[in-house]
C-alpha cells in the first residue's frame, strides 16, 4: 500500500457504523460491541500480554493478612467474568505470567502452561480461609475499599470483583470507588487503599517483565510486599543465572509461585485480548500481543 487513511474516533459505536457502512477496513472492538460481533466472520480476537489484577495493601490489617488476600482471591470466578463481562476475547488468569508470552528455553513449552494454574476460583477454599482469616483478626464483620480508574473496563470489573466478593465471603462489604487513574496512583503511591484493581503490560517478553513489579525496591511496588528471598531471586535471575537459561527458567517460575501461592502479593484476575473488525479485502494485519498493537508492513488490499 502507498497510503492509509487513519480516522480516530473516540467512540467504539463510531467506528463500528463506519466499519458498517464500508467506510473502514479496520476497527478495534470494546465492551458490549465485542460480545455483539462474537460470531462475526469479520470480528477477530487476539490475546495480548496485559494483565488485569487485584493489589492488596500489606500495611494494613486486614489486607495485611495472607489468609485474606488467600481467599479474596479464589473467591473470584475468572471465567464467569471473562466470559460474561468482558467478553473480548480476555481470558481468566490464574498466574501473573500470562499465556503466548514466553516458551521454556529447552521445551520450547509455555510459561503458563509449565507452572500451571496457581490459586484458581475454589470457592470451598476461599471460605475456609476467610473463617480462618476472621478468627485471626478477631473480626466478623470487615469493610474494604477498592479503588479503579473510572474506565469502563475497570468500573466493570471493580463492580464483578464486589458483587463475588460480598456473595461469596460473609461479612465482607466491598466499598467499590472509580476515580481519574492518576487520582488512582497518587492514592497507590501513597498507600492509601485497601484494595486497587489495575492492569500491566511488559516490555519486553520475559517472565521477569512481570515478576519483578513486586520487587520490594522497585518504584512499580505500592502493596508494601517485602520479601528477602524474592528478591534475592530477582537478583539472580538477572545476574549469576543469566547465561544459565535453563536454571533460570526454573527459578522464575518458582518465584511466580511464591509470589502467588505463598505470599499471594498479587491478586491476577484476567489476560486481557484485542478485538477487532477487519474486512475480507485488507490481509497481512500484524496484531502484537504487547508493544504497538498493529502494524501495516505486510498489509495489502485486494478489490
Amino acid at each position: 500500500m502507498t497510503k492509509i487513511d487513519v480516522q480516530v474516533v473516540k467512540e467504539t459505536a463510531t467506528g463500528v457504523s463506519l466499519f458498517e457502512t464500508g467506510e473502514l477496513d479496520y476497527t478495534t472492538l470494546t465492551d458490549t460491541y465485542a460480545q455483539q460481533y462474537q460470531n462475526s466472520a469479520q470480528a477477530n480476537y487476539v490475546p495480548k500480554a496485559l494483565v488485569g489484577y487485584l493489589s492488596a495493601n500489606q500495611k494494613r490489617e486486614v489486607t495485611g493478612n495472607v489468609k485474606v488476600r488467600q481467599a479474596i482471591l479464589q473467591a473470584i470466578d475468572k471465567e464467569a467474568f471473562a466470559e460474561n463481562i468482558l467478553g473480548d476475547g480476555s481470558t481468566a488468569l490464574n498466574g501473573f505470567v500470562p499465556s503466548n508470552f514466553a516458551k521454556d528455553p529447552e521445551t520450547d513449552q509455555d510459561f503458563r502452561e509449565e507452572n500451571g494454574d496457581l490459586l484458581p476460583y475454589d470457592l470451598a477454599a476461599a471460605q475456609d480461609l476467610w473463617a480462618q482469616a476472621k478468627e485471626e483478626l478477631g473480626q466478623d464483620e470487615i469493610t474494604l475499599e477498592l479503588l479503579s480508574a473510572d474506565t469502563a473496563a475497570a468500573k466493570k470489573t471493580i463492580e464483578f470483583v464486589q458483587g463475588q466478593l460480598e456473595t461469596n465471603l460473609p461479612g465482607l462489604t466491598i466499598d467499590a470507588k472509580s476515580i481519574p487513574l492518576q487520582n488512582r496512583l497518587d492514592l497507590q503511591s501513597q498507600g492509601e487503599f485497601d484494595l486497587v484493581f489495575g492492569t500491566w503490560t511488559p516490555d519486553y517478553a520475559d517472565p521477569i517483565n512481570f515478576l519483578e513489579f513486586y520487587d520490594s525496591t522497585g518504584g512499580l511496588n505500592t502493596s508494601g510486599y517485602a520479601s528477602e528471598s524474592y528478591d534475592q531471586g530477582l537478583a539472580e535471575a538477572r545476574t549469576t543465572l543469566a547465561n544459565d537459561p535453563a536454571a533460570r527458567w526454573d527459578l522464575l517460575k518458582e518465584l511466580e509461585k511464591q509470589l502467588i501461592v505463598e505470599d499471594t502479593a498479587v491478586l491476577p484476575l484476567y489476560q486481557g485480548a484485542v478485538a477487532y473488525l477487519k474486512t475480507d479485502r485488507l490481509q497481512g494485519v500484524q496484531v502484537f500481543p504487547f508493544g504497538r498493537t498493529v502494524s501495516y508492513r505486510l498489509a495489502s488490499v485486494t478489490e
